[in-house]
């Protein structure tokens, strides 16, 4: 499934791109805001989108071979 790739390809690449930038794996690498704004928390917004994109996947997955088994039999 493509989403679930595209999910795993955006978390390994900003894991990456951290380790390029600040010599860790999925360090932030983007600025910080302050306190109580909507855009503040670096990558972490985007690490957690991005792996909600690849559990939703896989479940739909999972999801799809059951429905599949219980038609055959």
């Amino acid at each position: 499934m493509w989403v679930e790739s595209l999910a795993g390809i955006t978390f390994a690449g900003i894991g990456i791109v951290g380790l390029i930038y600040s010599q860790s794996f999925l360090e932030n690498f983007l600025p910080v805001g302050s306190l109580n704004a909507l855009f503040s928390g670096g990558v972490i917004p985007i690490i957690y989108i991005a792996v909600g994109f690849k559990v939703a996947a896989e479940l739909t997955g999972v999801l799809e071979t059951l429905l599949n088994i219980k038609d055959k039999g």
